[in-house]
């Protein structure tokens, strides 16, 4: 067996991270911001977790972007630091529930309303392609889907991929059945 030297740390080694070896442009192939769920393990979350230790756990991992899940680990919808914010808690509070009973799956971006780009185009776009397309639907996630072998490969997030590009990014959310009721009547 062979004997490696050990070194000790310099004062002007640095910590690197993947951002610093990738120049990022609006016209980078859209695969390469991928994070693949075959290589890499997702991000979870369970349903029954309290959105108030939810909102803790996003702000001590430093993510944006939590996949939520059953019991069996299977899909049921994405949430973020918006959605568990205390004017969304607030909200189901008002509606009668105790502050300390606000569930993730209270609060998530349902399955029903996600929507997927297929996994075989990201190679064929850009990210600009893919930045606009979420502006144009008014999602600010996307997930990613390998349609002939119906996997969720993975997950992109427009204000992710616009801070990281430093761009000036917005997304107007497109209005549910229910707000457009609820404008219409009011």
């Amino acid at each position: 067996m062979k004997q490696l030297p050990l070194y000790s740390l310099d004062a002007l080694d640095h910590l690197v991270q993947p951002s610093e070896f990738h120049q990022h442009e609006l016209n980078t192939p859209a695969i390469q911001w991928l994070t693949d769920f075959q290589q890499h393990q997702p991000s979870l979350l369970e349903a029954d977790t309290l959105a108030t230790d939810a909102l803790l756990m996003l702000e001590r991992e430093h993510s944006d972007l939590k996949l939520v899940v059953d019991a069996k680990e299977e899909l049921l919808g994405l949430i973020g630091p918006e959605q568990l914010s205390a004017q969304s808690i607030m909200r189901r509070v008002v509606l009668g529930e105790a502050r300390n009973e606000v569930r993730v799956r209270d609060l998530m971006l349902p399955r029903a309303r996600l929507k997927a780009l297929a996994y075989d185009d990201l190679h064929h776009c850009r990210i600009g392609d893919v930045l606009n397309t979420l502006r144009r639907e008014g999602q600010c996630y996307c997930l990613v889907l390998d349609r002939a072998q119906h996997q969720i490969r993975g997950v992109l997030s427009s204000e992710a991929i616009a801070r990281r590009l430093e761009l000036p990014w917005t997304v107007t959310p497109a209005p549910t059945f229910l707000q457009l009721c609820d404008s219409v009547l009011s």
